[in-house]
C-alpha cells in the first residue's frame, strides 16, 4: 500500500468490487462452485460455496463433520441448500468477514471509522473474488482426495470381507 492515503484505497476497493461483480458460479473439476457477495449495509464482503451433488458419495455426512474434514479460510461455517438455486445440492461455504478481514461497504456507509484510526484500514485485507476462487479450488481437492480415500477404506473392508467369506 505504501504511503497510499485511506480515501484512496477504499476508492481502489470499491472499483475493484465495481470490476469483478457480487456473484459468480463456475465449476472446478466437475464441482459447481459459488460466490456470493453479502450486501448488507456496513458489509461486502464474499462468500465462497462448493457444491456437493446428492449422488456424492460425502453428501449424506452430517454438516458438523464438514468444518473438521475441509480447511477453508476462517473455516467452514455454511452447510446447506440455496433456496434460489433448486439444484438439490448441497453447499458447504466460507466466509471473508472475519477479524483481519475487510468489510468493504463499512467504509461507505460508516465513513466516521476510517477517520477515528487510519490504521485499522491499512490492518484489513480485501479478499476478492480471485482470492476466494483459489480458497475454493483447494476445498474442492480436499473432497476430492477425502472421497478417494473413503472408497479405498470401502474397497478394502469389501475385499477384506470378501477374503473372510471365502474361507468359510
Amino acid at each position: 500500500m505504501g504511503s497510499m492515503n485511506p480515501k484512496s484505497y477504499i476508492k481502489n476497493v470499491l472499483y475493484e468490487i465495481q470490476q469483478e461483480g457480487n456473484q459468480k458460479v463456475f465449476y472446478y473439476n466437475g464441482y459447481k462452485c459459488l460466490i456470493r457477495r453479502v450486501m448488507q449495509k456496513g458489509m461486502g464482503y464474499l462468500c465462497g460455496y462448493v457444491g456437493i451433488h446428492p449422488a456424492h458419495s460425502l453428501f449424506m455426512l452430517p454438516p458438523k463433520m464438514w468444518p473438521q474434514l475441509v480447511k477453508a479460510h476462517g473455516g467452514i461455517n455454511w452447510v446447506g441448500e440455496w433456496p434460489d438455486q433448486k439444484d438439490g445440492i448441497r453447499y458447504i461455504g466460507f466466509d471473508c468477514g472475519h477479524a483481519g478481514d475487510m468489510k468493504p461497504f463499512m467504509f461507505v456507509h460508516y465513513p466516521e471509522i476510517s477517520k477515528i484510526n487510519d490504521q485499522y484500514l491499512f490492518q484489513e485485507i480485501y479478499r476478492d473474488m480471485n482470492y476466494v476462487t483459489s480458497v475454493i479450488k483447494l476445498m474442492v481437492d480436499q473432497i476430492i482426495t477425502l472421497e478417494e480415500n473413503a472408497k479405498r477404506v470401502m474397497d478394502e473392508k469389501v475385499l477384506k470381507n470378501e477374503g473372510e467369506n471365502s474361507q468359510t
